[in-house]
């Protein structure tokens, strides 16, 4: 029987290991040994050989059996927003903070997933291309001008919605990606179009493997 990833689970692979997040419980794991390797297998459409690991993760819920969902995938980063500079969109303040408290209200009463959901169908459904690239740039710069006048602490995966959601509401596309690293282990969340990042540098995101794309 085929078997895949179970649809709150997503994978960032680092060799003989394996980083799991479940967004359903809120919680990365990591993997290493006979269930890494069968995570791995899976991964690049191969059918394990370890019933037992295969059993194991069933139990853990990290896989399902029968076919899933092929994951997001994000280009690799190659320029930054807020670093080469441009137009600047002028976002206030106010709006800055209202995204932030309506983003962290979300967080708090949906959790995770659900918020992640919510992120799903607030995506525009309008296609790229240059000119709008431009214009999430440049609300991404006007963001960053306008955020330290919010006095409220920042935090990437809450600062990143929050942009995201300025950017749906003027129906400009944007991905959320998260990434993760290991030794030590970190996680890290920007947004980023095509290969440009919107609100972070280029020498941040690149110590991060993406886990999750949206």
């Amino acid at each position: 029987m085929a078997h895949s990833l179970a649809p709150h689970i997503h994978l960032a692979l680092f060799d003989d290991r394996v980083v799991v997040l479940d967004v359903r419980a809120d919680r990365y794991r990591l993997i290493g040994g006979s269930l890494a390797s069968a995570i791995v297998a899976i991964a690049n459409g191969a059918r394990p050989t370890d019933p037992d690991a295969i059993a194991r993760l069933l139990a853990m819920n990290i896989l399902i059996p029968g076919p899933g969902i092929e994951p997001a995938r994000i280009e690799p980063a190659r320029r930054s927003a807020l670093e080469e500079g441009g137009t600047c969109k002028d976002v206030r303040s106010s709006s800055v903070g209202l995204a932030l408290a309506m983003t962290l209200i979300e967080l708090r009463i949906l959790g995770l997933r659900r918020t992640l959901s919510l992120v799903r169908r607030r995506q525009p459904m309008l296609g790229g291309g240059e000119s709008r690239r431009d214009e999430a740039a440049a609300l991404a710069r006007g963001y960053a001008r306008a955020r330290p006048a919010v006095p409220v602490r920042r935090v990437c995966l809450r600062d990143s919605l929050a942009l995201q959601r300025l950017l749906s509401a003027r129906d400009v596309a944007a991905t959320l990606v998260i990434g993760v690293k290991l030794d030590p282990f970190a996680a890290h969340c920007w947004l980023q179009d095509a290969d440009l990042v919107l609100n972070d540098s280029l020498h941040m995101v690149g110590e991060y493997r993406p886990i999750l794309a949206i």
